[in-house]
């Protein structure tokens, strides 16, 4: 049987850019041009100090306002009996009323006194008002608060993760290449600092004459011969066969 053979056939491995998440100034660079790398490794650091100092800000505004949450909380009870106190001082006030006009109308006390006991009524009244208003800013000062320490905890999350990427590792085995820059050199997220060649997986595409192609399956077992590598012989398998045009 006919064996199909090519030598229009070329090493294929996943090579991708490297470039930083964050903007800065690059602080020190740990490989050199052409190294292998190991997963998780790293490859160059981004000026930490700023993205630092957000993080240690943020974590302060959080303290400062769950301290503030404890203070609002505790005004809210002292309120909260406030407002109790107050219901019992204008149902006190109410009954003293009520009795001194009853009393005053039979002249068994004077009209003054029942003048004065309607008076204290009132002044009972705008404390009570002014009890639960105070126990109602309270309770919105407290859901504010934490609204703020919500958002202050997402802005933290974010930080630590900007933080985090101002050190760019390896996320697999790989070789760095193209790396043409130096410390003290500023990026911009998103700009390629150096390639990297992942060594993980490779692959051959292997380009077959149509006449060859009835003779190629996928699960074929292929043997292949590098022009680095003549003497020997690596083995591999036909993993899908695909339309090319040239």
């Amino acid at each position: 049987n006919r064996r199909p053979f090519t030598n229009n056939a070329f090493l294929v491995a996943n090579v991708r850019p490297v470039s930083a998440i964050v903007p800065g100034y690059i602080d020190k660079i740990f490989v050199s041009n052409n190294d292998p790398i190991k997963k998780g490794q790293k490859i160059l650091q981004i000026y930490q100090k700023p993205y630092q100092f957000e993080v240690d800000r943020l974590k302060s505004d959080i303290e400062a306002s769950q301290a503030k949450i404890g203070k609002v909380k505790s005004q809210i009870a002292q309120n909260e009996q406030l407002v109790e106190k107050g219901k019992a001082s204008v149902a006190n006030a109410k009954y003293l009323s009520e009795q001194a006009t009853t009393l005053a109308k039979t002249q068994a006390i004077a009209e003054k006194i029942a003048e004065e006991r309607l008076q204290e009524l009132k002044e009972a009244q705008a404390d009570l008002m002014a009890s639960e208003a105070a126990l109602l800013a309270a309770k919105f000062e407290l859901n504010e608060t934490k609204a703020t320490v919500k958002s202050l905890k997402s802005q933290l999350g974010t930080a630590l993760v900007n933080l985090e990427e101002t050190t760019l590792v390896a996320r697999t085995d790989g070789i760095v290449t193209n790396l043409f820059t130096g410390e003290g050199a500023y990026l911009k997220a998103g700009d390629p600092v150096c390639a990297f060649v992942e060594t993980n997986k490779w692959w051959v595409q292997a380009n077959f004459k149509e006449t060859d192609l009835s003779q190629v399956k996928v699960g074929d077992k292929a043997e292949i011969r590098l022009w680095i590598y003549p003497n020997k012989v690596f083995h591999g398998k036909i993993e899908r066969v695909q339309w090319n045009v040239n």
